[in-house]
């Protein structure tokens, strides 16, 4: 299933309305869980990695969790190597239309929670910054057997979005000129960790049910005591080279 959107912003609110109105009579989810939804086979392509996100805001997350995410799946010298080799080919050298990968770190340390493998799998870069904006121009694919489109696949989504600013702040083309494809196998909807998206988009207007976290976080977002926000601009890679 390919789709595709204007920006990075465009395409995560978007995805999560399709997954949120989804059924299997109109094709948009393949698998019903229990507290979950499920499409497969997903391409999801942005012609701009201009991304607007707050981590408190949209997710009700703290700085802590972005740092857990990067140092779960990032390695500073494969990072380093693949910031420095898509530089390269961003700047002319290389073969005509290569493409240079990165795997993600293996999460070996949670590995009950991580039973089938890898939420994140890796990252490819191409495209050469003659043609930034345009076909052939500066490009990151991210790759992930699953995310849940409305709660960490906003963050995998930052992660890919920073990777872009380091490697066009070496190329000297801002992120936002950057196209964006995601390869994801299994995009997931789960009811219960999508709530402070919907309660932020305005997708859904009441409580669920007597859960004490989600009536905490829901009656501080009515009052707009929010957590700290966090930022895309506030988003580095310095979880990786700080420990």
């Amino acid at each position: 299933m390919i789709r595709r959107y204007d920006d990075m912003s465009d395409l995560w609110r978007k995805s999560v309305r399709r997954m949120w109105r989804g059924t299997i009579e109109n094709g948009g989810i393949n698998i019903v869980g229990s507290a979950d939804t499920i499409a497969y086979d997903n391409l999801l392509v942005a012609d701009s990695m201009d991304f607007d996100i707050d981590l408190g805001r949209d997710l009700w997350l703290n700085r802590q969790r972005w740092t857990r995410l990067v140092r779960q799946y990032l390695d500073l010298s494969d990072t380093r190597a693949f910031i420095d080799r898509s530089s390269d080919i961003g700047l002319g050298e290389g073969a005509k239309g290569v493409v240079t990968q990165m795997p993600c770190a293996s999460v070996t340390r949670e590995a009950k929670k991580h039973r089938w493998g890898n939420c994140m799998l890796g990252f490819t870069y191409r495209g050469n910054r003659r043609y930034a904006g345009e076909s052939g121009g500066p490009t990151i694919s991210m790759h992930s057997r699953v995310s849940y489109i409305a709660y960490i696949g906003g963050l995998d989504l930052a992660l890919a979005t920073v990777l872009a600013r380091e490697i066009g702040k070496r190329i000297e083309v801002p992120h936002e000129q950057f196209q964006f494809r995601w390869y994801i196998d299994s995009l997931q909807f789960h009811g219960f960790k999508s709530l402070p998206f919907l309660y932020k988009e305005e997708f859904i207007h009441e409580k669920y049910g007597p859960l004490r976290r989600v009536r905490r976080r829901y009656r501080e977002y009515c009052a707009e005591d929010f957590l700290p926000s966090v930022t895309l601009d506030q988003l580095t890679l310095a979880p990786l080279y700080i420990r």
